[in-house]
């Protein structure tokens, strides 16, 4: 599964170096070979959504691709010139982006997802005229880039930054940004106690910490750190550059982002004679009483899919719609339908 072979030699797959199973530090320039298959490790790739091709074993080839390789004096590695090579893929000049078939897809994992259109402006209601920007604070491989906040300028009107969600990862939206997600790294301040900076790492990082989760008040938080939110961090780096952190739930230098707060509130209700058993009718009703959705249900599909048709009907972005029953109890995208049934005995 993932092993790109030869159609008329198929028993030739292409390999990583002379690996099989396990690799001796990261492997930017190593040389593509195609050898003999065995379907180990070495052998094992994943496409990416702008059409390269990535080795799924990220611990040691984080932030690479297949690519080829420049003359001589241009680094990446140390090969003839025109070699396949694992090339670096942000901001890459050597990579390879190939027309693959649909038929192809089914045989790879995804490595890099497209984004898809849930996204909101990076734009901040907490800092007037500011937004989430990446900062000076770049490491080359396995890519990473600090962030901070900055002053919107006239050119971000006809480009503005946005951070786009796809369930517990964020990207910051231009350009090559887009390989990118928001993650967590830990330290230690001086009185030893656990910090943890923000930035943005690799999306296929396996060392890119926590996930993220969108809050009710505009702030986004991580997973599994209760009462605390990310934002302006009062230290700096050694180069001088700004940076973000978790800071606790309600500092004063908190991200408080401005698409988040203008929510949509949908009030969800099951129209008379739905039942756990039977098909659904959900109703959706916003603030003002319209009602912008009704569909029928099964009672084992999730919430989540309501949310995202309320979207859309709605014209707005996924993580921007808020649920919530008749009584005001509001509901988790994990929940199913099922579950919505029995709390809205009163309703159905």
């Amino acid at each position: 599964y993932g092993c790109v072979r030869l159609a008329d030699k198929p028993e030739l797959a292409l390999n990583i170096g002379s690996n099989r199973g396990s690799f001796q530090g990261h492997q930017h320039g190593t040389r593509l070979a195609f050898g003999r298959f065995h379907g180990d490790l070495a052998q094992r790739f994943q496409i990416n959504y702008d059409g390269t091709i990535s080795p799924q074993f990220q611990d040691a080839c984080e932030g690479l691709v297949i690519g080829i390789q420049p003359v001589p004096n241009q680094a990446e590695g140390g090969e003839a010139e025109g070699t396949l090579i694992l090339a670096q893929h942000f901001c890459g000049q050597n990579t390879l982006k190939f027309q693959i078939p649909e038929a192809a897809l089914s045989c790879f994992p995804v490595g890099v997802p497209d984004p898809g259109k849930d996204m909101i402006r990076a734009s901040l209601l907490s800092h007037p005229g500011k937004q989430l920007v990446p900062n000076s604070d770049f490491q080359e491989l396995p890519p990473s880039i600090g962030l901070e906040i900055d002053e919107i300028d006239d050119a971000d009107d006809d480009d503005p930054l946005k951070l786009a969600f796809q369930g517990g990862t964020i990207r910051l939206m231009r350009g090559a940004l887009d390989l990118l997600t928001l993650s967590t790294r830990l330290y230690y301040d001086d009185g030893n106690q656990e910090c943890y900076e923000v930035m943005l790492s690799y999306f296929n990082s396996p060392h890119r910490g926590h996930k993220f989760k969108v809050n009710g008040d505009g702030t986004i938080s991580a997973e599994g750190i209760p009462g605390l939110v990310v934002g302006l961090s009062s230290f700096r780096h050694e180069n001088g550059c700004a940076r973000l952190e978790l800071l606790p739930n309600g500092d004063a230098e908190a991200l408080v982002f401005e698409d988040l707060v203008r929510s949509l509130v949908v009030t969800v209700a099951a129209r008379p004679g739905a039942n756990a058993e039977g098909t659904a009718d959900i109703s959706c009703v916003d603030m003002s009483g319209k009602e912008i959705l009704v569909l029928s249900m099964q009672p084992w599909e999730s919430l989540s899919v309501l949310r995202r048709r309320c979207a859309e009907a709605a014209g707005v972005v996924e993580v921007s719609v808020k649920m919530a029953t008749v009584d005001g109890v509001a509901l988790a995208g994990t929940e199913m339908i099922s579950t919505l049934l029995m709390s809205l005995s009163t309703a159905t």
